[in-house]
């Protein structure tokens, strides 16, 4: 039997050819080789001579086709083919990486300098000739997503030219794959929004939580790495990166893989103490490929020499020699001139607020911008705000090196605004900058002084710094005695009290009195807020908590930290404040005043300007928003007593305090039990006709005795559900069917956007939820489609429950299994009538008796109904929904909505709870006399509580506020305003937002207007005629017409309501323009007809 021969490997020339030019297929050639190279790819085991072969195949044009590397065009990016790890492993998927590198070595090498050039440029702000150097790059080499980000930054946000930048926007939207599209759409919003913290949120964090929640983490590091300079946000590993490489060219390739590497190194070193082997396994790659890319003599991913140039290193000894004038006049001056400008951010500052100038309007406007920012700083005013600033600039203009200066630059002012981990990383990237920070200590991320940045020490120093020299060298060698005064010496010669703050701050920390320490921050807290800057807050909470030391200088500092940190909620402070207070031997912070014998400036800042209603709310002793309010007005009033505050002070929060008060307690009255039927007024309304009836009864003719009596009944039955100004159902209707019931059961949901708007035009339509169909625009459309049919489907459902509810609350003197306000009467309620009115003149006195015992028996069955069966109900298609959108959702995350979901679905039974203490019996409502705004204010609060928490009010007013409502008008002024204020969002463009003015004609005259903006479809329909038939209906109404229909206008119910009240009330409208305006007068001279 003859052996068989070992089958000899293919050669690389053999398998080069096979590939290239297949002997046999069906189709066209090209798909044949192109098929025949996936194959290679994923089959292909040999690693010895891949990278050979795949070196030569990449030169064939249709092999090369097949990566997005290779485009020049970014509207041809396509999405296939694309080799996922599930393809090829890490080492395959690195050599093919490697390969393609090498093949445009040199015209990276080229792109790195073409963007060094183009840096320079737009920092000068020689626009023109960025744009020219990248239309010159295009031209020769290939567009990318660096190219048109900066574009947009030039056009959109720097030059600001809104024609070209239009032009850019234009073929965006004509790229066809659509991730890619989302990724340039975001790059354009990013450099022009003018709400930079809502995009962060909205366009980039929120989209980034959406991807990891789905497990799409590889989209979340391409999102973070375009769009946040690191390390901002580092949420996510930015090597999951890796395989997602494959949809950019080389230009946009190269510069997400060098970031990731540098970042990768970065979070590598900074856990020296873990070996690589344990750290995510592309991780480690991308480590090795950082010595790979600067082996082939590229730069940006590889630690610079750290040296700082000879401009840079003459600023610093001018700065040591006190020459700040010099300094800003050859910046000024000369700015074309001056190189690494981002280098020397901090010390162009500092010389500014030595010298008390003012940055020249010549200077580039965004070395301007960042100057600016970091002088309030130091001068520690508006420091929140310029930080703010100084942090959405850095995201604004990424990916320009100058973004990583000015996260730098934040770092060097206020060393506390980030974590400590942020810092450490912080430090490490200048490593890496092309414009050399000055000297750091990067694992620390502890930044030196500007006058130890000097290469060569040099003489003389100023005075200034060499007794700050003097003071870090007492503190160092622990001399503190020594220290402390050179630290006042300091003080009392600088002009920069925050570079004083910072020593003190170095001297406590390396003493390790942390006791010392809480109490100078506390007290520096209280002279100048603006410092917080300059402490580690987080280390003295650590410090409180661990010692439990809950002193009035612990709560000034956590106030600060609440106040002021990114990233804290408001338990610590709120256990901090309660601990006080409760360890001083009170319950409430007026309490104080009994045990104090001396108040301390600590305390009395903190009863001035910690123990406010926002923060004692917390501590859970006070009955109600009232007593809150009270117990603000104990504190100021203790304070003024004792002369610790000005006149000037309690007089601007006195008077709104005790208004708070007379508000809170008309929404108490108004709020809570609302079932009211004024019974005296029906018996004295109807007054002779009883007498007659009762007349009738007396009479010896049984037969007719009985039948009036049932007359009796009828007729005070009928007023006690039906009497226009003091029967149940009017009180239904006005008081919780029309609009309240509705508005409080839908608020939540629409705050939550989970319910669907109903189509004005269409009633039995339900519009699209546009909220979330927007919010999702990164999910695929087919999915968003379902998940829209469900929410409108819920929508539909829960409209159809809450018409439902609604007639239960409906009225009927017969047995209605459909109606809870029943109020049949049987024979044994007319025997029983009869036989316990042995006096005649007491029967409608028990008519009214047995009415209220049913009205008594009603309330209870509509509370249970609401409990019981409702909010089951209710509970019900939430739970079918959120079963249908974890359907739908096909591995998509939707997190959000499912949040928004489970929230509005607690939030409605919240409401359901509301409701059931609507319908409770209340006594008569008494209101003193209000001045017209405070009534304004009293609609507001109420309406507020049926509705979304989200509707702003813009209440302004014009003259004195003179006009005074009489009491008993209050109540129904108050339903007027909220139906009002209905109209204004119902109608209205902007359904977040109620304008409101209050306008003061006489003594005792008012009127109020609400206006809000149409559409142009509405302000064409009333134009048309329907704005005067309005009109018409509107005026054309008596005071005894009856508008006793559901869901009739708002504006003919409220003006119904004020005819009611009084003749000297009117309701008109108005339009003007876009503008559509309810205005309600009340004028005691006259009165309208």
């Amino acid at each position: 039997m003859k052996r068989k021969k070992k089958s000899k490997p293919e050669s690389s020339h053999e398998v080069i050819n096979k590939i290239l030019h297949p002997r046999s297929y069906i189709g066209s050639k090209n798909k044949a080789i192109q098929d025949a190279f996936i194959a290679f790819i994923i089959n292909e085991s040999s690693d010895d001579d891949f990278e050979t072969q795949l070196g030569v195949l990449i030169k064939n044009d249709v092999v090369a086709e097949m990566f997005n590397f290779y485009k020049r065009d970014i509207r041809n990016y396509s999405s296939k083919p694309y080799f996922s790890y599930k393809d090829v492993d890490i080492a395959r998927i690195t050599s093919i990486y490697r390969v393609l590198l090498k093949s445009k070595v040199k015209e990276l090498i080229e792109f790195e300098e073409f963007k060094r050039r183009v840096y320079q440029y737009t920092v000068h702000a020689e626009y023109e000739s960025a744009i020219n150097q990248i239309r010159q790059f295009n031209e020769k080499n290939s567009e990318s997503l660096w190219t048109l980000s900066m574009e947009t930054l030039i056009y959109g946000y720097l030059k600001k030219d809104p024609l070209k930048f239009d032009n850019i926007r234009r073929k965006i939207e004509e790229l066809e794959y659509s991730t890619q599209k989302r990724y340039f759409q975001v790059a354009s919003r990013r450099h022009t929004s003018s709400s930079m913290t809502a995009l962060i949120e909205n366009q980039i964090k929120r989209t980034n939580r959406e991807f990891i929640h789905a497990d799409a983490k590889f989209l979340a590091a391409v999102h973070s790495l375009l769009h946040l300079p690191y390390p901002l946000y580092d949420d996510i590993d930015s090597s999951y990166v890796y395989y997602e490489l494959q949809q950019f060219n080389y230009i946009d390739f190269y510069q997400l893989l060098g970031e990731s590497i540098t970042q990768a190194k970065i979070n590598h070193d900074i856990r020296t103490s873990q070996p690589i082997i344990d750290f995510n396994p592309i991780s480690s790659v991308l480590l090795h490929l950082q010595d790979f890319i600067t082996e082939l003599g590229l730069n940006d991913c590889k630690i610079k020499d750290g040296a700082i140039d000879k401009f840079t290193e003459d600023i610093i000894e001018l700065y040591n020699e006190g020459q700040y004038n010099i300094i800003l006049d050859q910046l000024e001056d000369r700015v074309f001139e001056c190189k690494n400008i981002a280098t020397n951010l901090c010390i162009y500052a500092k010389s500014y607020v030595y010298t008390n100038r003012n940055p020249s309007e010549s200077l580039p406007s965004l070395v301007k911008d960042s100057i600016c920012n970091l002088i309030n700083i130091y001068k520690l005013h508006n420091v929140n705000a310029s930080t703010q600033n100084l942090y959405e600039l850095a995201i604004r203009i990424h990916p320009l090196e100058l973004s990583k200066h000015i996260i730098l630059s934040i770092l060097k002012v206020s060393p506390y605004y980030f974590g400590a981990d942020d810092n450490k990383k912080i430090g490490l990237m200048t490593l890496y900058l092309y414009e050399q920070a000055t000297p750091v200590n990067s694992i620390s991320g502890k930044f030196s002084q500007p006058f130890e940045f000097s290469i060569v020490k040099t003489e003389p120093h100023s005075h200034l710094i060499e007794i700050k020299n003097e003071t870090i060298e007492y503190i160092t060698n622990e001399n503190y005695n020594q220290a402390a005064i050179k630290l006042e010496e300091y003080r009392r010669e600088s002009l920069i009290y925050k570079d004083y703050i910072d020593l003190k701050v170095f001297y406590h920390l390396k003493k390790q009195n942390k006791r010392e320490l809480l109490n100078f921050t506390a007290r520096t807290l209280i002279e100048t807020p603006q410092s917080y800057i300059c402490f580690p807050l987080a280390e003295i909470i650590n410090y409180i908590e661990s010692e439990s030391l809950f002193s009035v200088e612990a709560v000034i500092v956590a106030y600060f930290y609440k106040t002021h940190n990114r990233r804290l909620s408001k338990d610590v402070f709120n256990d901090i404040f309660e601990e006080f207070i409760l360890s001083s031997g009170h319950e409430r912070p007026s309490e104080l005043f009994e045990s104090l014998h001396i108040i301390s400036d600590m305390h009395v800042f903190f009863l001035e300007k910690i123990a406010t209603i926002e923060n004692i709310d917390y501590l859970g002793c006070f009955n109600d928003n009232i007593d809150l309010t009270l117990e603000r007005i104990k504190i100021i009033q203790g304070l003024k007593v004792r002369k610790l505050i000005d006149d000037l002070s309690f007089s601007n929060e006195f008077p709104q305090l005790i208004e708070s008060v007379i508000i809170d307690s008309g929404v108490a009255k108004l709020s809570t039990a609302k079932i009211f039927v004024d019974t005296d007024s029906i018996l004295h309304s109807k007054q002779s006709e009883i007498e007659l009836f009762i007349e009738t009864i007396e009479s010896k003719e049984i037969s007719k005795a009985n039948g009036n009596l049932i007359n009796l009944l009828n007729l005070i039955r009928g007023e006690y559900i039906n009497n226009p100004e003091f029967g149940l159902d009017i009180n239904l209707s006005s008081e919780i069917r029309h609009g309240f019931f509705s508005n409080i059961m839908c608020s939540k949901l629409k705050e939550q956007n989970i319910l669907c708007e109903l189509d004005s035009d269409y009633p039995n339509n339900i519009k699209d939820n546009e909220h979330w169909i927007n919010y999702y625009d990164i999910v695929q459309n087919h999915i968003l489609n379902d998940i829209n049919d469900s929410l409108k489907k819920f929508s539909s459902t829960f409209y159809k429950l809450l018409e439902k509810a609604e007639n239960w609350m409906k009225t009927d003197v017969h047995l209605n299994h459909d109606r809870v306000f029943c109020f049949d009467i049987d024979n044994y309620d007319l025997f029983t009538i009869a036989f316990e009115s042995l006096d005649n003149n007491t029967a409608p006195k028990l008519i009214i008796e047995m009415l209220n015992d049913k009205l008594e028996s009603n309330l209870h069955k509509i509370q249970h109904k609401l409990n019981a069966e409702l909010a089951v109900e209710i509970d019900v298609i939430f739970s079918t929904l959120l079963s249908d959108i974890n359907y739908k959702k096909r591995g998509t995350s939707l997190n959000d909505l499912i949040i928004s979901i489970q929230q509005a679905q607690s939030d409605v039974k919240e409401s359901i709870r509301t409701v059931c203490e609507w319908f409770n019996l209340r006594k008569d409502i008494e209101f003193e006399p209000l001045p017209i705004t405070d009534v304004v204010r009293l609609a507001q609060k109420c309406f507020e509580k049926i509705s979304s928490s989200d509707i702003q009010f813009n209440i302004y007013g014009q003259g004195e506020s003179k006009g005074e409502v009489k009491g008993k008008d209050i109540s129904s002024l108050v339903k007027a305003l909220i139906n009002c204020f209905n109209n204004s969002i119902e109608h209205g463009t902007n359904k977040n937002l109620i304008n409101v003015k209050t306008t003061s004609l006489s003594e005792n005259s008012f009127k109020v207007s609400i206006h809000n903006n149409i559409t142009e479809v509405r302000k064409d329909e009333l134009s048309s005629g329907l704005l005067n038939e309005i009109k018409e209906k509107l005026s054309a109404m008596c005071s005894d017409e009856l508008l006793a229909t559901e869901g009739g206008s708002g504006l003919y119910k409220s003006k119904y309501d004020l005819m009611h009240l009084s003749k000297h009330y009117d309701l008109t409208i108005n339009l003007n323009e876009d503008v559509f305006t309810v205005e309600i007068f009340y004028d005691d001279k006259d009165t309208y007809s």
